[in-house]
């Protein structure tokens, strides 16, 4: 029912061409997103990338996954994000073994989260004394952060500085987790500020952070379950009107 439907992938150079043939696809086919609905229908999370990546390892571990920072299709501004998966597998089938899994999934509850959004919506009303520098977790030294949430107490223009020259410094750096996904964060205090009590601030800031990520997932993932509960329920009593219905006529044809 949605107009110009397709299966699509995300293509090297980062736009979305319509999904070659293969034997098994994970589109998205539901999604609250309004406004980015017609770029996030038909996105095929069996890329061979980072996408399948989080999907097996949600299918195969029975947990909450979490990918690698991509570039998002939906959103404005900055659109570097991630996402993380939760598998949803038949009702009254067995899913204790890896293999079970695989046979038995029926499907993804996926929640997306563009990471400037995120963190400012959390951390908007905090005025702390302190810059948050976010890097990636593979980050090496002369790595850059991929995220920063500045001081709204800061007077004077930012720099950007790599992990190894912000930690040489006064600073606290410390780990946010989301399921396997780990982000190193480190803080500073801006010049002239009071940062004797960096480490409780950061401690809070990442308090704020993982619960911020936590409630919004429980929320998003408690309304797809209820509607994948409900489009379940509506196929299945679909199927069994159409074998009502075509009974008759697989007797005719066997008479």
């Amino acid at each position: 029912g949605i107009v110009g439907y397709r299966i699509k992938s995300v293509a090297p150079d980062g736009n979305l061409a319509t999904s070659p043939d293969r034997d098994e696809y994970y589109p998205v086919y539901y999604t609250t997103e309004r406004q980015y609905s017609g770029t996030v229908y038909g996105l095929d999370l069996f890329d061979g990338g980072v996408r399948e990546e989080a999907l097996k390892r949600a299918r195969d571990r029975n947990e909450l996954a979490a990918s690698k920072v991509i570039v998002l299709h939906s959103g404005t501004g900055d659109r570097r994000g991630f996402f993380v998966l939760l598998p949803v597998y038949t009702k009254s089938m067995s899913h204790e073994t890896v293999e079970e899994r695989r046979h038995n999934i029926a499907g993804f509850v996926q929640g997306v989260f563009q990471l400037n959004a995120m963190i400012e919506t959390i951390l908007s009303s905090l005025r702390t004394p302190l810059d948050l520098n976010i890097f990636a977790p593979d980050s090496g030294p002369n790595a850059f952060p991929i995220y920063i949430h500045t001081s709204s107490l800061r007077t004077i223009p930012f720099n950007t500085e790599p992990l190894h020259f912000l930690t040489a410094g006064r600073h606290w750096s410390g780990t946010l987790e989301v399921s396997n996904l780990k982000w190193k964060l480190v803080a500073t205090p801006i010049s002239g500020g009071h940062a004797t009590h960096v480490s409780a601030w950061l401690l809070l800031i990442a308090g704020f952070l993982a619960t911020g990520v936590i409630v919004v997932l429980m929320w998003s993932s408690a309304r797809h379950e209820l509607h994948l509960i409900r489009t379940n329920q509506e196929m299945t009593e679909l199927a069994q009107t159409d074998a009502l219905t075509e009974l008759p006529n697989r007797r005719a044809l066997i008479d």
